[in-house]
């Protein structure tokens, strides 16, 4: 198994954290997730576009950013009708991210008891608030769980 480590470098602090999945975000909002496994090569065009090649032969361009997944956990998935809305972290320290959420997408997030404890609207949401433990965020109608760290 291929394994992808990133290392962010300060003065004093050295962190390194191995990638899972790479996630390609257009201009236009929609992704694409690939398991660091299927992918082969990322190649930046001249306009700045990357494309993701995969050992499967695959090529899936005009990506404008391409974010490595580095935390440990899967990527979890809220299925509606077919677009996904993928959260990550999670664990989550300070802010959950809805890859395939608007500006407008509402979130819930609500704690084991059922108490809703922050609501808000975007592509992410902050959680540093909150204390350990489990949590469910929901969002498009879907739901699904995380922790909170």
């Amino acid at each position: 198994m291929k394994k992808i480590v990133i290392c962010l470098a300060s003065l004093f602090v050295t962190t390194c954290l191995q990638a899972t999945s790479l996630i390609g975000i257009r201009a236009d909002k929609s992704t694409t997730v690939f398991a660091l496994d299927d992918v082969m090569s990322i190649k930046v065009s001249e306009s700045n576009l990357m494309t993701v090649n995969t050992f499967k032969g695959e090529k899936v361009e005009d990506f404008n950013v391409v974010k490595f997944n580095t935390n440990q956990a899967k990527v979890e998935n809220l299925n509606s009708n077919g677009n996904n809305i993928q959260v990550y972290p999670n664990p989550v320290k300070h802010t959950l991210y809805l890859v395939g959420a608007t500006e407008s997408t509402s979130i819930s997030i609500f704690d084991i008891s059922g108490k809703t404890v922050i609501v808000g609207k975007g592509e992410s949401i902050n959680v540093e608030s909150l204390s350990k433990g489990m949590y469910i965020i929901s969002a498009e109608g879907k739901k699904v769980k995380f922790i909170k760290d």
